[in-house]
């Protein structure tokens, strides 16, 4: 089997979508790749962390935004 992390989100009309946030690889490649015989537990284990440290990064962000400026549109 080939491992991707898919997010589901909502597009601009509120239509359900789902996007692949980052491919993992087959379970052949896993199992080499970082020494384990489980593929598919150690896939369910590295999405559980992402989540949690995602959530982390939510919590520890100020919102701050940056408005960045372009000399080149037409002022009105």
């Amino acid at each position: 089997f080939y491992c991707c992390i898919i997010e589901n989100c909502r597009d601009k009309r509120e239509r359900k979508k789902t996007r692949t946030v980052e491919s993992l690889c087959c379970a052949r490649v896993i199992r080499e790749k970082y020494n384990v015989s489980d593929a598919e537990t150690w896939c369910k284990n590295y999405v559980v962390q992402r989540n949690e440290e995602l959530q982390n990064s939510k919590i520890n962000n100020k919102g701050e935004l940056t408005i960045k400026l372009r000399e080149d549109l037409p002022r009105g």
